[in-house]
């Protein structure tokens, strides 16, 4: 959606819900691309786990995995350095969309003063330089500091590193403009639609009806 449609077209289907988007050519294209894709899977992907499917990377038995920074940990597990054992590319193009999201530590709200130390120490040791990169150079994302030595990470994490300073480039996931429900239901037609020979029409309707609750 966000390389082949753009960031326009990703915002108005995914923040804005735009009928009008959905159903339009250029969605329809993204459609029919994503569906492209199925020809390059195997027959055992169905139901994969995609740990599963970056071992088959690793040992050499697949050739791409679309997937999320965290992969990463499992190429450091594997002894594999970024840059010669495996690539990476963040998106299709070098003014593609950086689809961002992140993880937060929430802390009760207490009186304890020693709760609120305790709470001030976790965090403060969370967030340190130290810390964000030892962290990030085992689990595969890009530290939340823009202080960080970035010669010290490898070429994956360098190459977000320095799109992530461009906020032009910098998109939500989609899942923080759905509710639980939308997500859901955009996931099981996306699903269907991919695993079965449903037409980009039918998906295009279904979307609308999800996100939308146009009559189908």
């Amino acid at each position: 959606m966000a390389n082949v449609g753009g960031k326009d077209l990703y915002l108005k289907v995914y923040r804005d819900h735009d009928n009008n988007a959905i159903n339009s050519p250029a969605f329809k294209h993204v459609l029919t691309t994503y569906k492209r894709l199925h020809a390059y899977i195997d027959a055992g992907s169905p139901g994969r786990n995609w740990n599963d499917a970056t071992t088959m990377l690793i040992t050499g038995k697949a050739g791409v995995q679309i997937m999320g920074d965290w992969v990463k940990g499992e190429f450091n597990f594997a002894k594999q350095k970024a840059g010669e054992d495996f690539g990476c590319i963040a998106g299709f193009g070098a003014d593609s969309p950086y689809i961002i999201q992140g993880d937060v530590l929430v802390f009760p709200k207490t009186e304890d003063a020693k709760a609120i130390k305790a709470q001030k120490l976790l965090a403060s040791v969370t967030t340190s330089p130290t810390t964000q990169l030892e962290f990030n150079r085992r689990k595969g994302s890009i530290p939340i500091r823009a202080d960080i030595d970035a010669s010290q990470m490898d070429i994956c994490a360098q190459q977000g590193l320095n799109i992530m300073k461009d906020k032009a480039r910098q998109l939500g996931s989609g899942e923080i403009y759905l509710t639980p429900d939308q997500n859901g239901a955009l996931t099981d037609i996306l699903t269907a639609y991919w695993n079965n020979n449903s037409t980009v029409e039918k998906a295009q309707l279904d979307i609308a009806y999800a996100l939308t609750n146009q009559a189908r």
